[in-house]
């Protein structure tokens, strides 16, 4: 069909070719696809526990999910995105440096990672008694070492990049492009929290730093202009959480 080709070679001339409107309405179907997604694929889940006993306990099925969701979501983001130009999935998700400064994009946001780290870290030691939350009582229910480990890599080190490749990388580029970064800073902080306070319920000062942690990586994501710094703040922070409370308690 020579127009579709027509149309493509002026998409991959004019990055900036589809409208807001039409970048919400792709955000909205990766939504729609990735609920529905993860609702199929949830007896599918189940079965794989009963196959293997182990990923059929809480904290088997909480990986299970964890990993099939962040690859449906990736791969709808990673479809999604090409719509923003035609430079490649690492620009177009704010992966790349740029012309920012290595104190911009790593010294500084590793820096705000710690500070919020060594606060969450304060706040945890100064209790007498740790609220049970979804989470923990998940956690403290695990009795397969193997399982804890993966459980743990994965907050520590995919977490943080996932997280900041859907949240600050894609969603906060259609929301930039569609109400402007002031809205789309406090939007995606909201969301942010709002998609976390399952897992910490009964702990309000644990979703309070989640909050201000999910608004604090969506200004280094506006401030810097590239996605790496809230993933290096992310990391800084998810990193420094899990350490900072051993040297307390020692």
């Amino acid at each position: 069909e020579p127009s579709r080709f027509a149309r493509e070679a002026r998409r991959a001339a004019r990055p900036g070719l589809f409208s807001a409107d039409t970048l919400v309405s792709d955000a909205y179907n990766v939504i729609l696809i990735w609920f529905l997604s993860m609702v199929a694929t949830r007896a599918f889940l189940k079965s794989v526990g009963e196959i293997f006993p182990a990923l059929g306990s809480q904290m088997g099925q909480l990986l299970l999910s964890a990993v099939f969701s962040s690859t449906i979501a990736l791969i709808l983001i990673g479809k999604a995105s090409r719509q923003f130009s035609a430079k490649g999935f690492l620009f177009n998700l704010g992966l790349r440096k740029g012309d920012r400064s290595v104190v911009e994009v790593f010294i500084a946001p590793a820096l705000v990672g710690l500070f919020f780290a060594i606060v969450s870290s304060v706040i945890i030691c100064l209790r007498h008694e740790q609220p049970v939350t979804p989470l923990s009582a998940v956690v403290a229910a695990t009795d397969s070492v193997w399982l804890f480990a993966i459980f743990l890599a994965m907050a520590v080190l995919a977490a943080p990049l996932i997280e900041e490749i859907i949240f600050r990388g894609y969603f906060f580029h259609v929301l930039s492009r569609a109400r402007g970064k002031r809205f789309a800073i406090y939007a995606i902080a909201l969301v942010f929290a709002f998609l976390h306070i399952g897992q910490y319920w009964g702990d309000w000062a644990a979703i309070v730093m989640v909050m201000l942690l999910g608004f604090a990586l969506t200004m280094l994501r506006a401030w810097s202009g590239t996605t790496l710094a809230s993933i290096i703040a992310h990391y800084a922070y998810n990193a420094g959480v899990t350490i900072i409370p051993f040297y307390f308690a020692n």
